[in-house]
């Protein structure tokens, strides 16, 4: 029985990573808000880090596209604050609540962080301007709260401000 455990880890380290959890589709329209604001908040961390390693702290676009890129992806080390984050379910007057909490650590990519991932590839590939995101992330004028929700200037540049025709992609 050791033996098979021994030889199971060894395939896993040889041929990749154990295979991904599964998508909870009905979860995704709980958690497209709380997704949206966490990505963003990485999106603006990652970022911001990036530029400090910099000469000048300054990023080329395609640095940004970089970090845009992986930010979706648990297995990246952009990515990773995917697999720190739990879905909490509660009710709210009769009504289903999900929240994402960051109990501490990092777990293995199960269906919650399938979820989790699936959701924020949904937000950078389906209901936000990735190309007006690297741009704003890019010119760095902004503040996280600004690229969240506000504004700047008096122009909207909200992200995680959903439009009345958002549909959940599953």
């Amino acid at each position: 029985m050791l033996y098979l455990f021994c030889v199971f880890v060894l395939l896993q380290q040889v041929h990749g990573k154990a295979k991904m959890g599964q998508v909870v589709k009905e979860d995704l329209q709980y958690i497209a808000c709380d997704v949206c604001e966490a990505t963003v908040t990485e999106l603006y961390s990652a970022t911001q880090n990036a530029r400090s390693l910099q000469p000048k702290n300054k990023l080329d676009e395609v640095d940004i596209v970089t970090i845009i890129e992986s930010i979706c992806n648990p297995s990246s080390a952009t990515g990773e604050w995917i697999r720190k984050i739990d879905i909490i379910e509660s009710t709210l007057k009769d009504k289903r609540v999900l929240s994402l909490i960051e109990p501490g650590g990092v777990a293995k990519c199960g269906n919650e962080c399938a979820t989790i991932a699936k959701s924020c590839q949904n937000l950078l590939h389906e209901e936000i301007d990735a190309d007006e995101l690297s741009a704003l992330l890019w010119k760095n004028k902004s503040s996280l709260d600004e690229l969240k929700v506000g504004s700047t200037n008096g122009q909207s540049i909200g992200i995680c401000f959903l439009p009345l025709n958002f549909q959940i992609v599953t």
